[in-house]
């Protein structure tokens, strides 16, 4: 199987990609609240490596098994994470989700796949 085809497998359904999108409490980095926090996780035990963006900005190269992206700024709203095949020229993501983000709140999506 090819490794593009092994990338498309694991990472076939959205839901399992981004399993859950969690807030915590208030974000220090966040200026009287008026933004949001948003980082990546990788927990995909037997996922390769990816490269992630948010809002179309590169948030991380080469995310391993365990590894995170720092914490993004972002304006309250729609946030879109996608999450690239680092092996692969393309401006079309593997997979992508939209989310919203309130303002003063932290956000962790793991992808899990």
């Amino acid at each position: 199987m090819q490794r593009s085809q092994q990338y498309l497998l694991r990472f076939a359904v959205i839901g399992a990609l981004v399993a859950l999108l969690v807030a915590s409490v208030s974000w220090a980095g966040a200026q009287s609240g008026d933004t949001a926090g948003v980082r990546v996780v990788h927990v995909g035990i037997d996922t390769p490596p990816v490269d992630i963006t948010i809002n179309g900005e590169p948030a991380g190269q080469l995310l391993f098994w365990l590894e995170a992206t720092d914490y993004v700024e972002v304006s309250p709203g729609d946030v879109e994470i996608a999450i690239f095949d680092p092996d692969v020229s393309s401006d079309d993501p593997l997979s992508s989700i939209t989310v919203t983000a309130e303002a003063g709140t932290n956000y962790s999506a793991v992808i899990a796949g």
